[in-house]
């Protein structure tokens, strides 16, 4: 739990940047300014880059939501830069419940959105609009092509990303870890691992 006066001070701190070297087994310093990302995220390497989404922030510290693009980190050329998302992403302030996954699907970037709300049905429940996006030209934003969109019953929690095969692997409810096929529309149980007592 981080208290107001560390989300203050979170504003003052300036990213560092390590990277390990397997040659000489040691780490170094990068002196680079450093996009936004939020913590605990993680990223998906393709094509030399690793990426994730960016993230805004506010001006007491405190998470705001996604940002409008993502961010990638070149291995070899150790820099940062940006690139843009789907021209159709939601932005989090029009959506209550907003998840965004960064995910490589047949080589290709792909980003997946997960749009949930209430439904009446005669009870209420969770109901979850998913897209998924590649980009079928590497770098090239106007490339993002719309690949499907389907429903889920039940809030989808995380994405996981995508099995070799080409399933969606989601969490819903917290609890239950499913995949989707995009072939045939099933969806099939995983098992969940639980940590040991």
């Amino acid at each position: 739990m981080v208290d107001f006066d560390q989300k203050k001070r979170r504003k003052e701190i300036t990213p560092q940047i390590e990277i390990y070297s397997l040659s000489t087994d040691s780490w170094r310093s990068l002196e680079r300014e450093v996009p936004t990302v939020r913590r605990g995220d993680g990223a998906v390497f393709l094509n030399g880059n690793l990426h994730w989404f960016a993230y805004k922030f506010d001006d007491l510290g405190n998470e705001a939501g996604y940002g409008s693009s993502i961010v990638l980190f070149d291995v070899a050329g150790e820099v940062f830069d940006e690139m843009a998302l789907p021209e159709e992403t939601p932005h989090q302030d029009a959506v209550d419940n907003l998840i965004m996954s960064v995910a490589v699907l047949n080589d290709l970037l792909a980003v997946i959105i997960s749009v949930s709300g209430t439904v009446e049905d005669p009870e209420p429940h969770f109901i979850c609009s998913i897209r998924v996006w590649v980009m079928r030209e590497y770098g090239v934003p106007e490339s993002w092509t719309k690949l499907y969109s389907f429903e889920a019953w039940g809030e989808v929690t995380q994405i996981d990303g995508f099995t070799r095969n080409g399933e969606l692997v989601m969490q819903i409810d917290y609890a239950e870890r499913v995949s989707w096929n995009p072939i045939t529309g099933q969806y099939a149980n995983l098992p969940v691992s639980t940590p040991c007592d």
